[in-house]
This record gives structure tokens, C-alpha cells and sequence, in this order.
């Protein structure tokens, strides 16, 4: 190992171990810096990379969030506020969950139907919640809503 000797501390520096820490420090941030893009054509159809490393703000949008499937919702920003699921029949539905009850019946909502919820702040700093229903095998998104940081529901 080659020391060489720091006239300012007196402390003796690999300069192997830095050439490996700067190495490192560059190769991470360059991993951080992935974004994921965003493209809607004419059809409505989102073309989309993933990465998991970064949460691309700009991507998190009312108009974005409400058409993906949870599992590429999910993939756009893992960073979520809340991501639960929980039985129709088992919850009050108020606050923000409210709206459920203009998408069930009174019927439908007295069934066990699992839903989903998920909560992301998104990048003008409100709050986006979205709901998805398993339809087909794949968790569609149902109702969604965009409401500010500052909101009240009694």
C-alpha cells in the first residue's frame, strides 16, 4: 500500500481506498439520477422505464396515477404516504373514501370486495388517493382524488 503523508493533518491517506470511495460515491449518485419517463400518445397508452432508485415528481399526476394498473403505479413511486388494502363491507366509508359510494351500490357494498388504497404526495404537494378493484385479474384503478395538504373531512 502506498501512503502518502497529509502535511495539513498529519494523517496518512490510501490513495487506493479514495480512488475506490470516489468510485463509489460517483457510480451511486449516477443510479439516483435514473428517471422514469412518461409519454401519452394519441390512444392513452403510457409508455413508461422503471427504476427503482428514483421517484420521478413530475410523473406523479392526477391524470397519470388514475389510468395505470397498481402495478405500475406502484413502479412510477414505491414512495407512497399509504398503501393498504382492506373489505368493502368492513369499513366506514368517509373522508376521502367517500366517493366509494357513488361507484357501489348499496348492494355491492355489503359484499366482501377487496379494494386497494394508495396515498402519494404529489409534485405540486397535494395529496393524489387512488382506489383499485381486482378486475380480471389486474388492479384497475377505480376512483381517484386529488385534494390539498391543508383539507379537513369531518
Amino acid at each position: 500500500m502506498k501512503h502518502r503523508r497529509n502535511n495539513y493533518t498529519g494523517w496518512k491517506v490510501d490513495l487506493g481506498m479514495c480512488r475506490i470511495i470516489i468510485f463509489s460515491m460517483v457510480l451511486f449518485n449516477s443510479c439516483k439520477k435514473k428517471e422514469n419517463t412518461f409519454n401519452l400518445n394519441k390512444e392513452n397508452d403510457i409508455i413508461y422505464t422503471d427504476s427503482i432508485y428514483h421517484c420521478n415528481v413530475d410523473s406523479l399526476t392526477m391524470k397519470i396515477l388514475k389510468q395505470l394498473p397498481y402495478p405500475k403505479a406502484i413502479k412510477t413511486c414505491r414512495t407512497t404516504i399509504i398503501n393498504r388494502e382492506f373489505i368493502l363491507n368492513e369499513v366506514y366509508l368517509g373522508g376521502t373514501s367517500s366517493g366509494l359510494r357513488r361507484i357501489f351500490s348499496e348492494e355491492q357494498q355489503k359484499l366482501p370486495i377487496p379494494i386497494k388504497f394508495v396515498s402519494w404526495e404529489g409534485k405540486d404537494g397535494d395529496y393524489i388517493d387512488v382506489w383499485y378493484q381486482e378486475i380480471e385479474n389486474v388492479w384497475k384503478p377505480i376512483h381517484a382524488l386529488k385534494f390539498s395538504k391543508s383539507t379537513i373531512y369531518n
